[in-house]
């Protein structure tokens, strides 16, 4: 009987490791997904292409008159240059439209797409050439194998030390979204203009990763404008949210929730704040937080050491590459594993210099 009982948790113990690691890919289903890279006239002169990165895209917006009118609205409302003003939410609405990618050696694919102004700030809208950072939700098909990605105007995120921090995050196995520079032609604009492709974070990218189906956080962003002005810059009163919900049941997005906000509010108190500031500073006259990050980490969250291990090396990777915009609270994001019980960091807008 015991022989039995014993056989019984190893075989439970393969199949739970199996399905949290080897075979995630296998439980994501989603309409749509299967579908062919394109369509069936042109598959007969493209092999492979969703495995070949794109040279360049063309994006036809079908009511380009009130695209325009969108981006004007962005410049205006953005304060030409202000960088402590919001564009404007009622112009970040989605149009219907195509994204033509071109490939090597004059191959194309078209795709129908959704397309919308993507970005808080100015520095996603560019006054001279028209045209802004962009988030592109193919309806059919994919790119890379995404579905769900935007494509920023290089500035919005420090040209090539994105895709620089981003590339080293993944090979050093950290979540981190696929990232790339190309160049991109909008509706009747004559010449192409460089921006950097990075895919979002949806149960694409956590198949693409070997991750289980689970939820993904981030910092809430409601009062980031309005309210930063009034209080120290160093103080970011915010909880996560749910970013987005990939098959995850209620009791997991409340576990993933409880222990995201604990490790909030615990950066919020009061013995936080003269880290954060030297965070901030690049200035690290306390030896703790030179010589071991996650005794650090431990001692501020009073969460166990396993858990948070990963989230202690990768924020001190991020400040030793000057990518502390992505450690702000309201910034961060978080995958939940509900088999470890633990939160994964995953890199978003380091801003790394």
């Amino acid at each position: 009987m015991k022989i039995i009982i014993t056989f019984f948790y190893v075989v439970l113990l393969f199949c739970l490791s199996n399905f949290s690691l080897g075979n995630a890919k296998h439980i994501f289903n989603e309409k749509n997904d299967d579908k062919e890279f394109c369509s069936p006239v042109q598959n007969s002169k493209i092999s492979n292409l969703d495995e070949k990165f794109p040279d360049r895209f063309r994006i036809e917006i079908a009511d380009s008159g009130r695209w325009y009118r969108n981006i004007f609205k962005a410049i205006k409302s953005s304060g030409d240059g202000k960088h402590n003003l919001l564009i404007d939410k009622s112009v970040k609405k989605y149009f219907s439209g195509k994204l033509i990618v071109e490939y090597e050696n004059g191959q194309e694919c078209s795709f129908e797409a959704d397309i919308k102004i993507h970005g808080g700030h100015s520095d996603h809208v560019s006054n001279s050439e028209l045209i802004s950072s962009m988030r592109v939700r193919l309806k059919e098909g994919n790119i890379l194998k995404r579905k769900y990605f935007t494509l920023f105007l290089p500035e919005a995120r420090n040209d090539e030390n994105e895709i620089f921090i981003s590339t080293l995050l993944q090979k050093l196995d950290f979540l981190s979204p696929l990232t790339f520079k190309t160049r991109v032609k909008v509706n009747l604009n004559e010449q192409y203009s460089d921006f950097i492709f990075q895919e979002r974070f949806d149960w694409h990218f956590l198949r693409e990763n070997n991750k289980r189906p689970g939820p993904i956080l981030s910092g809430n962003k409601s009062f980031q404008i309005s309210q930063m002005a009034k209080i120290n810059e160093n103080i970011i009163m915010s909880l996560t949210r749910v970013e987005k919900q990939v098959i995850s049941n209620k009791k997991e997005i409340l576990n993933a929730l409880d222990l995201a906000n604990f490790y909030y509010l615990k950066n919020l108190t009061n013995e936080s704040f003269p880290i954060i500031i030297n965070y901030k500073k690049n200035n690290f006259i306390d030896n703790l937080i030179a010589q071991n990050f996650l005794y650090f980490e431990k001692k501020l969250t009073k969460i166990s050491s396993k858990k948070i291990e990963k989230i202690a090396i990768f924020d001190a990777l991020l400040i030793a590459s000057g990518g502390i915009h992505s450690l702000e609270l309201n910034d961060r994001k978080f995958y939940y594993d509900l088999i470890s019980d633990k939160l994964e960091p995953i890199y978003y807008d380091g801003m790394v210099k």
